[in-house]
């Protein structure tokens, strides 16, 4: 065919078809199916795209001109794709056309039913006569019956059109009561978002968005769009209300986000996923995570809003939050000890929710009680120290602590903290000949126990009060005057002195040898007042004096390999003669003493090989 004689570039926001209607009626060659026919070329909008080529070809258009309506790299995008776009009619505002007689890309978008400029609901039907504006007339300026287009009246619009309208065309102005968009990704994928919240308003409802048909007028999409009213009026309570709505009406068997919300929250999770439409999926994730009471598996699609929390936790998560294992924190459920909603999903399965509230109650509890490896940290004492604070009463502990998940130690954290504080400003200090730490004053420095727990009473109440500190934390390193510590367990430390019964324990020495020794004058002692008892211990000063003097006939026996009996001739004839011996009530002598000042003289005075000739004759 030949080319068109009168040509014009179109607007830059004009729609394709608007263009080639005006130029099929200023060159009179009827509608614009008749002018796309003589270039061979079908009237689909996907054939018009894939030959914008041979359009310029045939009708002798810059090519510059097609690629302003149909952008090459807008293809299938935004208010160039082919799911909206509106078939077989047009949808005008009457006062932009009476501005400029053309038709705007916006308009062939299904979603987009309002004019956010002149706040006017878009005409897609005659005024007149009632009859759809096809997009088949000759005249794009009238109606087929002669009516005018700037003449048709428009009606007023809802906030909701308005902003749908206005995001479809990249316009983010914020709108008081409805979401924010961030992005021109997001207005793209606007219209996707709005298809799944009206078709599955209704929670009841069983019907895939993708069966859903696009609205073919502008009744149509208002009449669809009606669910959304709902959703969106006085945002964000009205989408908050919808998702606590489909919570109480879904499934309740179901404990899963997935299970009680089905593919509502699936298809919406998938539209809002790598950050998109914040301000609509942080509105669902906290109301899901305020009302939803059961497993929050996959959770990690929910974004909430900065200072907002879940209102409920799961039984697993609330054990690794407490640090409490789960049959311990089901059991405690079970007893009453702990609150939480309980949901007997089957004769196997048990679904626990626990409330953040009463988590934090739980932990709150716990750390009002100490594991005894923290309390010896803190006190920087050893285990002995604390022992005795316990049964001295200054330490509160809970016996029964085992299995409370309230109790995660046996101490109490307010005792042990009011303990240090009180020590530490009790310090008095005073010079002093010497001191004691307290991590020291332990078990084996008095066998006297009920006066080391009378000294431990009257530290903790102030009586005895520590000289100094040696500046490590704690009260381990507190320092009391030793001579006070001495007093207190009944004049005597058993770092100095040990009982005739220690002595026994640590030597292998007899008892009554060892007594006998003390009357005989042989061993040094002193006596003292022990469990309110008289009794005699023995300085270790006492037991150096005596092991230089003496060697007990059975010890030297042993480090010779021999036996008493045996060893005891052999002495005889070297001219030893064993001392401190007492005859029992059998007649035995028991305790005999080797003089070492005769063992040296011998040594000295004739050959060391004297005694083990003596010794070897005697065991032959």
């Amino acid at each position: 065919m030949s080319e068109l004689v009168d040509l014009f570039p179109p607007m830059e926001d004009e729609f394709v078809v608007s263009y080639l209607m005006r130029l099929a009626e200023r060159n009179r060659v009827g509608n614009w199916h008749d002018l796309v026919r003589m270039a061979d070329t079908s009237v689909s909008r996907q054939s018009l795209w894939l030959n914008k080529k041979y359009l310029c070809e045939a009708l002798g258009l810059e090519p510059t001109w097609l690629e302003t309506v149909m952008p090459t790299g807008q293809n299938g995008v935004g208010l160039h794709s082919p799911e909206y776009l509106r078939n077989r009619t047009d949808a005008i505002c009457p006062s932009c056309v009476k501005e400029s007689l053309y038709g705007r890309l916006a308009w062939s978008h299904s979603f987009v039913s309002a004019c956010p400029r002149h706040q006017l609901r878009l005409v897609d039907q005659c005024t007149h006569c009632s009859a759809p504006l096809r997009s088949e007339r000759n005249q794009f300026d009238s109606c087929e019956c002669g009516m005018r287009l700037a003449e048709m009246s428009a009606q007023k619009p809802t906030d909701l059109e308005l902003w749908i309208s206005a995001s479809i065309q990249h316009d983010m102005t914020e709108r008081q009561g409805m979401p924010r968009l961030a992005s021109t990704d997001e207005c793209d994928q606007l219209p996707s978002v709005l298809l799944l919240l009206a078709s599955r308003a209704d929670p009841h409802r069983k019907l895939r968005t993708s069966k859903v048909g696009k609205p073919k007028s502008i009744a149509a999409f208002i009449e669809s769009i009606q669910p959304l009213e709902v959703i969106f009026s006085n945002w964000p309570e009205g989408m908050r209300g919808h998702v606590q709505m489909r919570l109480k009406e879904g499934p309740q068997n179901q404990s899963t986000l997935v299970g009680r919300l089905g593919p509502w929250y699936r298809g919406l999770a998938r539209h809002c996923d790598d950050g998109r439409f914040d301000s609509i999926w942080n509105v669902v994730s906290d109301a899901i995570a305020e009302q939803f009471d059961g497993k929050m598996r996959g959770d990690g699609a929910l974004r909430l809003s900065p200072g907002r929390s879940r209102t409920f936790i799961s039984l697993n998560e609330a054990s690794q939050r407490l640090q409490v294992s789960r049959s311990n924190l089901k059991a405690a459920v079970h007893r009453g000890d702990v609150s939480a909603r309980i949901d007997y999903i089957s004769a196997l399965y048990t679904n626990i929710q626990f409330t953040v509230d009463e988590v934090a109650r739980i932990e709150t509890e716990r750390t009002k009680w100490l594991h005894m490896q923290a309390v010896l940290e803190m006190l920087n004492v050893p285990e002995a120290v604390l022992n005795a604070l316990v049964k001295a009463g200054a330490i509160e502990t809970e016996p029964n602590w085992r299995g409370n998940v309230l109790r995660p130690g046996a101490f109490s954290a307010t005792s042990v903290s009011s303990l240090i504080a009180k020590l530490v400003s009790s310090i008095h200090r005073r010079p002093c000949e010497d001191t004691m730490a307290l991590r020291d004053i332990i078990g084996r420095r008095s066998s006297d126990v009920s006066a080391l727990l009378a000294l431990y009473r009257r530290i903790a109440s102030g009586d005895v009060q520590p000289v100094g500190a040696d500046g490590s934390t704690g009260i381990g390193g507190l320092l009391f005057d030793k001579s006070e510590v001495t007093t207190s367990l009944g004049s005597v430390t058993l770092d100095s002195a040990l009982t005739l019964l220690q002595l026994q324990q640590i030597t292998g020495w007899k008892y009554d040898s060892v007594s006998y020794w003390i009357d005989a004058g042989f061993i040094k002692s002193n006596a003292v007042k022990l469990r309110g008892q008289q009794a005699r211990t023995v300085p270790m000063s006492a037991v150096v004096a005596f092991s230089s003097r003496y060697m007990p006939l059975s010890t030297l026996a042993k480090q010779l390999k021999s036996k008493p009996a045996s060893l005891l001739p052999v002495l005889q004839r070297l001219g030893i003669e064993p001392v401190g011996w007492h005859t029992t009530t059998e007649g035995t002598r028991r305790g005999m003493l080797v003089p070492l000042d005769d063992v040296f003289q011998i040594l000295l005075g004739r050959n060391p090989a004297t005694a083990a000739d003596c010794l070897s004759q005697e065991q032959v």
